[in-house]
């Protein structure tokens, strides 16, 4: 009989959730514990590949006060009983592990979310879940629509308040507005903060020595509107800033 594989490394990631958080991960190889792996890493013995016959997981960030992390695992044809948050599944010794299981358990209670709309032109465009703890991605930027470059979130639909992030205090309903600005050429406004400042200038400068600007921030530094961002658009620019420039009819 063909023996079972067995267990040298161990790589694990927590799908996409309503929860912050991570999870880490170590072996039993050889009678002593790996260094803990982060999530997506690869973990196993310091010294190569060689067989585990143990296991440790464990639940890290605020994901932890909601669920727990269980696992077992099968040596010479048996299954471990089922271990969580942390402890050794297996044996510090003797077989090695062949088959291993894993599952989230919801700790008791209720568990509350909140929800987050972000809308795009008055429509919903994606819709999180989080629960009390967690922050939910602002920093998601909308595809840019036709004619217009996003901006920022939003906590109103007057796209008065922006919000670099949100961490959610409690369970209810969120919604966020995106501030989508009018894209044309040679607007001056080259970091798209919808003001013309020295912040402008910086950012064009820093372009025509390195070309860091994308598409339409290009395109707004182009103030002559002559197809190229050079010396010119900054002078240009520096009139604007100062009130004296009077673009070419």
């Amino acid at each position: 009989m063909t023996p079972a594989s067995t267990l040298t490394g161990l790589k694990v990631d927590l799908s996409s959730s309503i929860y912050d958080g991570t999870v880490k991960y170590s072996l039993r190889s050889g009678g002593a514990q790996t260094t803990e792996s982060a999530e997506g890493e690869i973990n196993h013995a310091a010294s190569g590949y060689s067989n585990a016959t143990g296991i440790y997981i464990r639940l890290q960030g605020n994901i932890e006060n909601y669920v727990s992390v269980q696992y077992r695992v099968r040596r010479d044809s048996a299954w471990s009983a089922w271990i969580s948050d942390g402890s050794l599944a297996g044996g510090s010794s003797g077989s090695a592990i062949d088959r291993i299981q894993v599952r989230l358990v919801r700790k008791a209670g209720a568990i509350p979310y909140a929800s987050a709309n972000f809308y795009v032109n008055g429509a919903v465009a994606k819709t999180e879940y989080k629960v009390p703890g967690n922050a939910f991605a602002t920093s998601y930027t909308y595809p840019t629509k036709a004619g217009k470059r996003f901006v920022e979130w939003c906590t109103d639909s007057t796209l008065e308040t922006p919000v670099s992030g949100f961490t959610v205090a409690s369970s209810a309903s969120y919604n966020f507005y995106a501030k989508l600005v009018e894209f044309e050429v040679g607007t001056a406004d080259v970091d798209g903060d919808g003001k013309i400042t020295t912040g402008d200038l910086k950012d064009m400068k820093k372009f025509i020595v390195c070309a860091t600007l994308d598409y339409f921030n290009r395109q707004a530094a182009d103030i002559n509107k002559d197809g190229y961002v050079s010396a010119k658009d900054v002078l240009y620019l520096k009139k604007t800033i100062a009130g004296t420039y009077t673009p070419a009819s």
